[in-house]
């Protein structure tokens, strides 16, 4: 955006660790396995920790096969997503990428962008907020974007494109959630390196004018974005409303 500062440089790069984040969390380990929506409530006393190792192992083993089956050279920002394919929390999460930056109209990408998403997403995955939260946050983001691109997208280079696009994610997840991850905790692990903390505020606000203060989503358009991104990348059921 126009008023925003430049760009943080290729080492400015977010946290892996999110330990003192508010709100409900889950410990995940690095590359866990493929995207789920189910409870993580603690295993049954009849569940020994061989088993629970047996199963981890078994559904690492089954994502890094998905993940080497990805035709890097046909998938639309593949070039710019494949060096940075190691910080996606699960192979899904590389897919729901691709479908939210097509139905957000992103021209171009680069890889550091490309790395940021990914951090976000984990960031999402990490705070314990299931697939359908997911997929309903990108929904309205990408429908952020488009009016923000609209307005900005004259200044944007392909790196600028990344901040902007986690500033609307953060946008959407506040407008649709009871129970968010604060502005200032998004800072510290994603865009520390971007701008100060009332710079990013100032730009959350911007984003708001530019769409007139209004952040709900048509029910028609809202619907037919959530189905792209929960049909072809993560399965998750289907909703009749969003908010």
């Amino acid at each position: 955006m126009s008023d925003t500062p430049p760009v943080a440089s290729a080492n400015a790069t977010p946290e892996e660790s999110t330990t003192n984040m508010k709100g409900p969390k889950v410990q995940l380990a690095p590359g866990s396995g493929k995207c789920s929506n189910a409870s993580t409530t603690a295993p049954s006393h009849t569940t020994t920790s061989s088993s629970i190792a047996s199963s981890q192992e078994s559904s690492d083993r089954v994502d890094r096969h998905r993940a080497k089956a990805i035709n890097w050279e046909e998938l639309r920002y593949g070039k710019s997503i494949h060096p940075v394919r190691k910080y996606a929390h699960c192979t899904d999460d590389i897919y729901l990428l691709v479908e939210f930056l097509k139905i957000s109209n992103v021209p171009d990408l680069d890889s550091n962008s490309a790395k940021l998403l990914l951090h976000t997403l984990k960031l999402l995955h990490r705070c314990s907020y299931s697939a359908v939260d997911i997929c309903s946050t990108l929904a309205h983001a990408s429908a952020y974007f488009i009016d923000v691109f609209g307005v900005c997208g004259g200044f944007m280079d392909a790196a600028e494109v990344g901040n902007v696009l986690v500033t609307v994610i953060f946008l959407a997840h506040s407008y649709i959630q009871d129970e968010t991850c604060p502005l200032h905790v998004w800072h510290k692990y994603l865009l520390r390196g971007y701008c100060p903390l009332n710079k990013l505020s100032e730009a959350v606000l911007r984003v708001m004018a530019i769409r007139k203060y209004i952040l709900r989503v048509d029910d028609a358009e809202l619907s037919t974005r959530y189905e792209t991104l929960s049909g072809t990348a993560m399965p998750v059921p289907l909703v009749d409303q969003v908010c």
